[in-house]
């Protein structure tokens, strides 16, 4: 009795297996064959790399000796035709019999190469497969884009929107028996509540100045969550003052939520906001995305009451979550980046890191040279075997020599095609090293006076990542992490004693700070008499906070700025 497996497959979840599974169990039954597994699976039948048939083409002939499916475009509905008849012969050369049970009679070999004549029926059924699939897909957006017509409140089942409520069409009609038009199932109605925030949130943004952090922390308040982009798509949103489009396409109008002379005024208002709260602009903080509090969130830039600059958590001020951490001055992140962008050309171990990570990107640029001049020499090889198969198709008179040529000629066409993505990929990946590379190898003398829109270009290609963990109010530490590797901290005094400036201390390279104490680790040679000398218990390890870092050294050598 042979052993069966049987692939099933729909497209959707909505979809039944039912039809298809009977189909093969009352094939077995004529045939008197044992089903022993089946693989099911609902994904459309034109997606790569299904987990069904690289289940199905794990088998081999231990494991069965026949695969059956309903018909052939349950197989594949690929466009590479090429690959649905690779993964057929796939099937046949792991030992497997196989039959599509739309051709019962027709059942392909195991171990043997397919006929040219059943090539052309295989390829000409995946081409049709494709076809059809085609052919639904439009179906489909006809349909889609008929009930979208049909009604002005239709819901397309896309994500609900805040200010409406997802209601049954009461004219729905199930089926079609009295040649109906077809009703869409579900409508969407106004929510009154939800209404009165959004036209509340209209008015604080035009007329009190509201920004939009503040409208969420407004709907926050009323119980409603929602992203500072999420509210910036709804201020700009037109269904709110009544207008539904399809395509670009004005289709329904319906009863708005938001006056129309109050939406209009939106485009203006956010222009001001940029203009007036330049900590929006990107250019103005060239820190944007390096700076993280030690809670995980980003430092933001943020105008404090005085008028003043301030980098304050988002964490803190988005009340996405609770952060203890506390802020510091603009001004004193810009001069602590100008003065670790220019230190570094004089810091050994930093500049050690640097070179030790270029001998290591010109190795890797080497490489990807011998990489992409092996891909190149493919790529004449294959255009070479095109150029061949060209001159045997022109001078061929044999039709079906001529089919199996074009065969053999979209193949070496998909591979062209797979080799120059290749080649453009490693191309991409060197110019990037090369810029990497560069960036590296800048070596800035003073830029004290430099502008923020070029401190930002040579932050980014120097520093990967700037750290601050806040004791208190007055003091915390930095942590900057360099591209090359190399690690750097730096303490900052906001009030100590009569200090009322920051002020930035730059630690030794010998000291390392502990994020989870707060402390800095410091090994120092302990005292020992020449006849006791030797090496073990030669160091110990101490422990410092910023209090005893003060007792134990003479921190004002450290200092590196002092701002006013």
């Amino acid at each position: 009795m042979k052993k069966v497996i049987a692939y099933l497959r729909v497209s959707t979840e909505m979809q039944d297996l039912e039809r298809q599974r009977k189909q093969v169990c009352n094939y077995c039954d004529e045939q008197g064959y044992n089903l022993i597994h089946v693989i099911e699976e609902k994904v459309s039948g034109a997606k790569i790399n299904r987990k069904g048939i690289n289940e199905l083409l794990d088998f081999t002939n231990d494991d069965a000796d026949l695969v059956i499916v309903s018909e052939q475009s349950r197989f594949s509905r690929e466009k590479n035709i090429v690959k649905v008849l690779m993964n057929i012969s796939n099937v046949l050369e792991n030992g497997l019999d196989l039959v599509f049970l739309d051709n019962p009679t027709k059942v392909y070999k195991a171990g043997t190469e397919i006929e040219f004549s059943d090539l052309v029926l295989l390829m000409a059924g995946a081409y049709a497969s494709n076809l059809e699939r085609d052919k639904i897909a439009y179906r489909m957006q006809s349909g889609k884009e008929a009930l979208f017509y049909s009604h002005p409140y239709a819901y397309m089942k896309t994500s609900t929107l805040f200010g409406f409520d997802v209601v049954p069409n009461p004219d729905y009609i199930p089926t079609n028996k009295d040649n109906t038009k077809k009703q869409v199932k579900q409508l969407i109605q106004i929510n009154p509540k939800e209404a009165d925030l959004i036209r509340k949130m209209f008015d604080l943004y035009v007329n009190h100045n509201y920004l939009a952090k503040d409208l969420q922390r407004f709907l926050a308040d009323n119980g409603c969550n929602y992203s500072e982009s999420t509210i910036q798509n709804i201020l700009v949103n037109r269904l709110y003052i009544g207008e539904r489009y399809y395509k670009g396409k004005l289709v329904h109008t319906i009863d708005a939520i938001v006056d129309k002379e109050l939406f209009d005024k939106v485009p203006y208002i956010k222009k001001r906001n940029v203009v007036i709260n330049d900590n929006v602009a990107d250019t103005i903080n060239p820190f944007k995305g390096l700076i993280k509090c030690s809670c995980g969130s980003s430092y933001i830039l943020l105008k404090r009451r005085t008028g003043q600059k301030g980098m304050t958590c988002s964490n803190r001020v988005h009340s996405k979550g609770v952060c203890s951490n506390y802020g510091f001055l603009y001004s004193t992140l810009l001069s602590l980046g100008k003065c670790i962008v220019t230190n570094q050309s004089d810091n050994v171990r930093y500049n050690e890191e640097t070179t030790k990570l270029l001998e290591r990107y010109s190795s890797l640029k080497d490489e990807l040279n011998n990489i992409i001049n092996n891909i190149k020499s493919d790529i004449g090889l294959n255009n070479t075997r095109i150029n061949n198969i060209t001159g045997l198709i022109i001078d061929e008179t044999d039709k079906r020599m001529i089919s199996g040529y074009k065969s053999k000629l979209e193949e070496l066409y998909n591979n062209d095609e797979h080799l120059n993505n290749i080649l453009q990929s490693k191309k991409d990946e060197l110019a990037k090293l090369d810029t990497t590379i560069s960036n590296l190898s800048v070596n800035p003398d003073n830029i004290v006076d430099v502008s923020d829109i070029e401190l930002k270009r040579l932050i980014n290609t120097m520093i990967k990542r700037i750290t601050y963990y806040s004791y208190n109010t007055n003091k915390g530490v930095f942590k900057v992490e360099y591209l090359n590797g190399y690690v750097a901290h730096f303490i900052l005094v906001k009030k100590d004693g009569y200090i009322k400036h920051e002020q930035i201390f730059n630690v030794p390279d010998t000291f390392t700070f502990n994020p989870e104490t707060m402390l800095f680790n410091i090994d120092v040679m302990l005292q020992q008499t020449e006849m006791s000398f030797n090496m073990v218990g030669m160091f110990e390890t101490r422990y410092y906070n910023y209090e005893q870092l003060k007792e134990a050294y003479n921190i004002d050598e450290w200092l590196i700025n002092k701002t006013a």
